[in-house]
């Protein structure tokens, strides 16, 4: 099996920081090599190791006081290090966790230099989400998003009912990964790797892209039905100023569901800020009667 990220950490950040930072990456669709989730009982350390790093496209190294303490951490990073040296290409990605940067040049100058992460400055969902984008294989350029936006603003009937098409594909596939992902029960503490087995054979099942967020909420038939009317009145162009300031609003709120994802294929975690600005600004100009883009009423986001 192929993984996005090996994350090597001190058993002693497991708790604190190390799980809940997998599990979020989970919500993001990031296949991650993980002691806990990734050793089968009777396994060998050394080769399921080897193997997670030889076979994970990204290393991430929780780089702590204790991180450097330990043997197997260190040994840990010197692969993951040469493996980049190997290939020539950018493939550690050091996460600073309660640790200063005297601290990591004292231990590894050559770490030190590498930009990092930092979960002093970062929650652990900011962290996950720069992760997503690091590791996604479908980065989005803004002059791509252009060029496929300008078919929402310049649909004829033919274009209007495809993209319509398009949409609703995506709402219901999004609306049954997130009723199949409901059912998957919550295992013991020590059963934690059946939970992310399941889930990980669901996301494979739907091929969502890395970046998509998962909220894991039952989504009834009546709502999917109330928002494909509300999207293909927004697509249709038929919303005064006030209905496409409800339906925005409507949009955001709506069971936290990725919807620049079902709206226009562009998962929320893998957009740039200036991309995101766009796709709010096409949200309103695809859905009044107005053709202008300019002004647009403010997005108010409770």
């Amino acid at each position: 099996m192929k993984w996005d990220l090996f994350i090597s950490h001190a058993s002693e950040d497991k708790g604190t920081f190390v799980k809940p930072l997998v599990l979020e990456l989970i919500k993001r669709n990031i296949k991650v090599w993980y002691d806990e989730f990734s050793l089968s009982p009777g396994s060998s350390l050394k080769e399921s190791i080897e193997k997670g790093i030889r076979d994970s496209d990204f290393g991430v190294v929780v780089l702590s006081k204790k991180f450097f303490e330990k043997k197997w951490p260190k040994k840990e990073l010197n692969a993951i290090f040469t493996k980049e040296l190997i290939g020539d290409s950018e493939r550690l990605i050091p996460i600073w966790h309660e640790i200063e940067l005297e601290e990591v040049f004292t231990e590894s100058p050559l770490i030190a230099d590498i930009v990092a992460l930092n979960n002093k400055h970062l929650h652990i969902e900011e962290i996950a989400r720069e992760l997503a984008v690091k590791v996604s294989r479908q980065p989005f350029r803004l002059q791509d998003v252009k060029k496929r936006i300008s078919l929402y603003l310049n649909t004829n009937k033919f274009d209007r009912k495809r993209l319509e098409l398009e949409i609703f594909y995506r709402l219901d596939l999004l609306a049954n990964f997130e009723n199949e992902s409901y059912e998957v029960p919550l295992y013991e503490e020590d059963e934690w790797e059946l939970f992310v087995e399941e889930k990980n054979r669901i996301r494979e099942k739907y091929k969502f892209p890395a970046g998509l967020y998962e909220f894991g909420e039952k989504i009834f038939k009546n709502e999917v039905r109330e928002m494909k009317k509300s999207i293909k009145k927004w697509l249709h162009k038929k919303n005064t100023d006030e209905e496409i300031q409800e339906f925005a609003y409507n949009l955001f709120s709506w069971h936290d569901v990725d919807m620049y994802y079902v709206l226009f294929g562009y998962p929320n975690d893998l957009r740039s800020s200036e991309i995101a600005s766009l796709l709010d600004d096409i949200i309103f100009a695809v859905g009044r009667k107005s053709k202008s883009i300019e002004p647009r009423p403010e997005l108010i986001l409770n």
